[in-house]
């Protein structure tokens, strides 16, 4: 069975070594701290889709966990992003099914490739809710993607989470994500957070409660996607969807 990563741009196997103590990784005798990475992948979604717009080069097909690898010199010390510390929240449109057919049939590919790359995937909900035009009256049903949020502030706040990591990094442009940020960084065991900005998605409140950012652009975006095809730990083939090549 191949690994996922052959073929892979870097050319080798971009997983970091799995051993940690709660003082960090030991390599080559320094001391390296652990990174837990949480994307808002709906907000990262829409950033691609922007960035796609008049050109000729689709950006969906984006390896995660080498994206945020390529984001740690943003930290002030060495560190490292270890196995399953790079998670992606996100949920299934299953309402647009019908005016964009296999939408949920690519996410959910995609999920298995990031799955396949040791991203963890937590998934969460649309709701559906009637909205008052104030003017007309007029009532429309819109669709609105829950629990992410709460989610991504859960395993930022986590226990587990200030035990074990010195780092978080939060991949989106989400103001909601404010108040989770200054309870993390008021906590004992306060971690430094990087916010990393996807393109277009800069905002100043969460650049004024983090303690780092970055702004991603689109050449970030162009350098880390998977190859074509990659393999599941039990060898299953797993394509890059047609519509996004």
């Amino acid at each position: 069975m191949r690994p996922y990563w052959s073929g892979h741009p870097r050319g080798q196997d971009p997983r970091p070594p799995r051993s940690h103590d709660s003082g960090g990784f030991f390599i080559s005798g320094a001391i390296v701290n652990s990174v837990l990475c949480l994307v808002d992948g709906f907000n990262l979604y829409h950033s691609i889709r922007d960035c796609e717009r008049g050109g000729d080069q689709r950006l969906r097909w984006l390896d995660l966990r080498g994206l945020c690898e390529s984001l740690l010199h943003t930290l002030p010390w060495p560190a490292h992003v270890i196995d399953g510390d790079v998670v992606y929240f996100s949920a299934f449109a299953y309402h647009i099914e019908s005016s964009r057919p296999g939408s949920v049939s690519r996410h959910q590919t995609y999920i298995s490739a990031l799955s396949a790359s040791g991203v963890d995937v937590v998934l969460g909900h649309f709701k559906q809710r009637l909205v008052t035009c104030p003017d007309c009256g007029h009532r429309i049903v819109r669709f609105e993607e829950k629990e992410t949020d709460v989610a991504i502030a859960s395993r930022m706040l986590a226990p587990a989470t200030l035990e074990r990591h010195q780092a978080v990094m939060l991949v989106t442009g989400d103001t909601d994500l404010v108040p989770a940020i200054v309870t993390a960084r008021s906590h004992p065991r306060r971690p430094y957070v990087v916010v990393a900005f996807p393109f277009g998605r800069v905002n100043r409140q969460l650049r004024q409660v983090s303690d780092a950012s970055v702004r991603l652009k689109r050449a970030h975006y162009r350098r880390h996607q998977f190859p074509p095809r990659i393999e599941s730990p039990d060898g299953r083939a797993i394509l890059r969807p047609p519509e996004w090549r």
